[in-house]
Parts: structure tokens; sequence; C-alpha cells
């Protein structure tokens, strides 16, 4: 996803140029949802290609996986008047507000990863996650020969993410009546969360045949 993240920005980047010879610096702004070590990795990448190009500053702000936080982080950034703006939302529903006035004002708006509730944005990189969630079901239809329970440990509930891959997967699973999903708790991409919610969930459902978690 980086490599695609990367050359649709030097896209964007092209565009901006043509528009508008009398800037000589391009200032592109990130919002973060998240603190982890994959964003970090991400976060250098997206920094060492810009230093590439002359002109470019990139300036990123990371949410802590806080809703309130990252509202702050991209008005942050419309206040400073970003030539381009990259979003990975924390919670589609409280972030898309936000996501949108950028639009609005005619700032290029990348999301990533995350998606927001609604198409006013400028692309969208990430995975086809309801795709993921049916390949899911499918191996899962596979593993237990169409019959069991399974408990299910989703990402942020509020995560585009989250939602299409739980979704992927029940749709996999319409047609398995002997499939049952037990139960679906909220692991909030935590693998700290994740364990804790597991172990209190094995605790009342010894008969539990298969875990599915999203991260």
């Amino acid at each position: 996803m980086k490599k695609h993240l990367l050359f649709l920005i030097l896209c964007l980047m092209g565009i901006l140029t043509s528009c508008s010879q009398k800037h000589t610096r391009y200032y592109i702004g990130v919002s973060q949802c998240s603190d982890d070590e994959w964003r970090h990795k991400m976060n250098h990448e997206i920094v060492r290609e810009a230093l590439f190009y002359d002109g470019v500053e990139v300036e990123i702000r990371t949410a802590k996986d806080n809703n309130r936080n990252q509202i702050e982080d991209i008005n942050y950034f419309i206040d400073r008047k970003v030539d381009l703006l990259i979003v990975a939302p924390n919670e589609a529903a409280a972030v898309t507000p936000v996501v949108e006035k950028a639009y609005g004002l005619g700032i290029p708006v990348v999301v990533i990863d995350r998606k927001i509730l609604s198409d006013r944005y400028t692309a969208f990189v990430g995975a086809d996650n309801c795709e993921i969630g049916k390949d899911v079901g499918q191996y899962i239809v596979n593993r237990l020969g169409g019959k069991g329970k399974i408990l299910e440990i989703t990402g942020l509930e509020g995560s585009t993410p989250a939602m299409e891959r739980h979704r992927g997967l029940a749709d996999a699973l319409k047609a398995e009546p002997g499939i049952e999903i037990t139960a679906s708790v909220d692991g909030a991409w935590l693998q700290s969360v994740a364990g804790e919610k597991m172990d209190s969930i094995l605790q009342d459902n010894k008969d539990i045949n298969l875990v599915f978690a999203q991260n």
C-alpha cells in the first residue's frame, strides 16, 4: 500500500504544480489515527520520499486513537492551508465531517487505510476489506467442514476496516447454517485489548472451535 500511496502523492503534487507555478513550496499534512509501529514505518516512508523533491514539506500529526484529537489535527492543517491532506481516519462517523470540510475548501484529500462515510475526498488508498472478510469466511467453512462456533475479535468498532471485514465474513457465512458467530468483541486494533477480551470470552464459552482476529 505504501508504494501506491507514494505514487498517488507524487501525481497529486504534479497536478498542484501544473495548476500554480507561483508556489515554490508544497506543504503536505498527514493526519494519522494511531501511533503504532506499522504507522511509524509508513510515516518514515512518506517523509523519506518527500526528501527527493525540492520545496516539499511534510508535517505529521498523530491522534493516538482519539477522534477529538484527530478532528483538531485536521482543522490545524486546514488553518495552515496545506496543499495536500493525507488522512487515516480513526472512527469514520466522527471524522467524516471535518474531512468533508477540508475537501469542500478545495484541499486535495487522500484517505488511506480506513475510509470515511462519504465520497467527498480525492482518492482512497487501501485494501478491499469486504473481500478480506469473505476470504476468511470461506477459509472457516473449509476448515470447520461447515459446522462450528466462532469467536470474532474485531478492530476498532467504528473504523471501516472492522465494519467491512465483519460484513464480508457474515456474507460468506449466510449460506452456512451450521456455523455460528458465538461472540463478536471489539479488540480496538490493540493486542493487549484483544488478548484480555479473548481470555474473558473463553472462560464462558468453552466450546468455541475457531477464533477470527481481524488483526
